[in-house]
């Protein structure tokens, strides 16, 4: 190799390198977006989530009788979305956290 071919291998080496780092850089930045915008369809499913507990909360709806009471019960028991759990309040407690 001639002492014009190595500067040349070193410049394109070196232009490699910057062309990877720049890649890394874009990369990084829509990561970051990324996970942004998942936290903020986290969120919006969450607030959603606490819509349609306020709307049954204030329904009301404690039964009519023994009957129209165990109705509502196996209604909550089909659907586990219905239910409050630590996994769901802490998600939205870490969420709360981040957007302050």
């Amino acid at each position: 190799m001639t002492t014009q071919e190595n500067v040349r291998n070193a410049a394109r080496a070196q232009a490699l390198k910057a062309e990877h780092e720049a890649l890394k850089g874009e990369i990084d930045a829509r990561e970051e977006s990324f996970e942004l915008a998942t936290e903020m369809c986290t969120a919006m499913e969450q607030t959603a989530w606490i819509r349609d507990k306020e709307v049954m909360i204030q329904a009301g709806d404690t039964g009519r009788d023994y009957e129209h009471c165990q109705a509502l019960q196996r209604n909550d028991d089909v659907d586990s979305d219905m239910r409050v759990d630590d996994t769901r309040i802490k998600t939205i407690n870490t969420l709360a956290e981040k957007t302050d």
